[in-house]
């Protein structure tokens, strides 16, 4: 019976470690399956050769459709990239750019006029649908936490220096999309920078950390040390009188009885049982999972014997991540210069959770308040102790030489001494490495810049859309669904099967075939209880019409000519 206290004893601790090491990071959207891939995986689930020549057929044209059917917003987003982000150098001349803009393009129709403040807000509000529908999410404030709270590779603390930003086209987007749940939880940082990602995984990196671990050890013993001096105060001041006592006794008596909450039934339940109650999720709630993390930190609570061994860190990244944003010296410059001032977007593969601060632009290092109080207290502490010993050394022996007391206290010197040297060492070390893993990342970590993410982001919404539609269909077709939630269910356990651990949104794919006439329900779509699909050989011929009436349309822009705009040099 001891045994088994003792077994779940250390099981429910574990647990508690195993929490304490999770992150919460919203749930993702992005299947990052290749479509050739994810085509074979729905294949091997047929039989016979003419249902997978019909799927082959039907992911074929769904692509092509939606392929053409972005050359709308392909064309304005393009507009807008070569006003902000021209690919070539300098920018757009403000006098040239209501000529620009009055232009017929290729459908007939005159665009109207706008001035640059209204360009701003166009384009981001383009740049933002366009990273919406191809699955990547603004950075939460929750993750945005969850990353400044640790550190991995970059050990030094860094903060964003809004006074070199350029962000007033920013603040208006956030003010016109204050109801959207991506900008209500959105973190405050985007408000001078846009940071969008999509993907998550995981780097691991190894070695001793000896610098690192020491300095955990005096943060902690700091921190206890600065507990226990405030704990001291506290306790002297209740022990002034018996009134303050009684005071005490009565406020908890108070706070004890407001702790209880009566019911409609008369019954009276605790405040703790309603917060362990979970609530529902509200629809435009944001899910989130958990992912582990190893930090340097916990791994010495859990074991103080890594402090002399060799530990592996376990990080969570982001698999791309993209900013936007606009520095106040190009603000100044294109106005000296009279062109529309650039903004600058890059995008970046695999960045650690907890150091994605280093992408950000305009950041400054910070100095960390424990830091100096390190160095200082271990400094003050050995000077007091060099100073007392002196005093005893002489007030015991006054003719004592003093070559002897140096030597006595020359291994407190040289620990001190040692320390204070490797802080120093160690800090600017990590400006050093700052500035390498900087380097780094620009040309390691560095996927595409300004206009060439337009191309990639474009591809990336038909290729998403294409892969939901199509997962959707199969599995009405193939698995019998006949409700939202039993296809959100069926399709994450096939996506989990290809190493995909997403939060795939059903409804959103079911509204794309819903508008093309694929499915039918009856009432409204949230609250279908059962979906009715064409059969795959009327969805394929009904996907042929579409592509012919988008290519066909006069009414509609040039479907392939900006397609064939981006194969041309540059």
């Amino acid at each position: 019976m001891g045994k088994k206290r003792k077994k779940g004893g250390a099981d429910d601790r574990e647990k508690k470690e195993k929490k304490a090491w999770e992150v919460d990071v919203r749930s993702q959207r992005y299947i990052r399956t290749p479509t050739p891939d994810l085509v074979d995986a729905m294949l091997d689930q047929l039989e016979t050769e003419a249902e997978k020549r019909a799927v082959i057929d039907l992911s074929e044209r769904l692509e092509a459709l939606y392929a053409l059917r972005s050359a709308s917003h392909r064309e304005a987003l393009r507009r807008s990239f070569d006003i902000f982000c021209p690919d070539q150098a300098g920018g757009t001349n403000p006098a040239s750019l209501r000529v620009t803009l009055s232009v017929a393009d290729n459908s007939g129709v005159d665009h109207p006029t706008r001035d640059i403040e209204e360009e701003e807000d166009v384009f981001l509000q383009l740049l933002h649908m366009a990273f919406s529908k191809a699955n990547y999410d603004l950075l939460g404030q929750s993750e945005y936490d969850s990353g400044k709270a640790e550190s991995f590779e970059v050990t030094i603390d860094l903060e964003l220096n809004p006074k070199k930003l350029d962000y007033g086209f920013i603040e208006r987007l956030h003010a016109r999309m204050d109801q959207d749940p991506q900008f209500e939880a959105a973190a405050e940082v985007t408000q001078k920078v846009l940071v969008y990602h999509r993907g998550q995984g995981q780097e691991t990196i190894s070695g001793m950390f000896l610098m690192e671990k020491i300095d955990i050890v005096l943060t902690e013993l700091f921190a206890l040390a600065i507990w226990l001096v405030w704990f001291a105060i506290g306790v002297c001041r209740m022990s002034i009188d018996l009134k303050s006592h009684f005071r005490w006794a009565v406020w908890l008596a108070h706070a004890a009885a407001a702790s209880v909450v009566k019911v409609d039934n008369g019954a009276t339940i605790d405040d703790d049982e309603i917060l362990l109650q979970d609530p529902e999720p509200t629809v435009d709630e944001p899910k989130t999972r958990k992912v582990y993390r190893n930090t340097l930190r916990g791994l010495l609570k859990r074991n103080w014997l890594m402090l002399f061994t060799p530990v592996t860190l376990l990080e969570p990244t982001f698999r791309e991540m993209v900013v936007v944003y606009r520095t106040k010296e190009e603000a100044k410059t294109a106005a000296k210069e009279g062109r529309v001032p650039r903004v600058e977007i890059k995008t970046f593969a695999n960045v650690p959770m907890a150091d994605f601060e280093i992408i950000l632009p305009a950041q400054r290092t910070v100095t960390r308040a424990t830091d100096v109080l390190k160095l200082v207290g271990v400094v003050a502490g050995a000077a007091a102790y060099v100073y007392k010993s002196v005093q005893d050394e002489f007030a015991a022996n006054p003719r004592a030489e003093v070559e002897d007391v140096v030597a006595d206290l020359f291994p407190v010197l040289l620990g001190a001494g040692t320390y204070a040297s490797k802080a120093v060492t160690q800090w600017m070390n990590a400006q050093k490495k700052y500035n390498v893993t900087i380097t780094q990342y620009l040309y390691e970590k560095s996927m595409a810049n300004n206009y060439t993410v337009f191309a990639y982001v474009m591809d990336s919404i038909i290729h998403q859309e294409h892969k939901e539609a199509l997962l959707a269909y199969f599995f009405l077709w193939n698995h019998g669904a006949n409700s939202i939630g039993d296809l959100d269910e069926e399709i994450e356990r096939f996506l989990a099967r290809l190493n995909e651990d997403i939060d795939f949104d059903a409804q959103d794919a079911l509204d794309k075939l819903a508008s093309d006439g694929f499915i039918k329900f009856q009432g409204q779509l949230a609250n279908a209880s059962q979906l009715f699909y064409l059969p795959i050989t009327q969805c394929i011929h009904k996907a042929e019409e579409k592509v012919t009436q988008v290519l066909y349309n006069r009414n509609r822009p040039c479907p392939y000519c900006s397609i064939l705009d981006d194969l041309k040099p540059r």
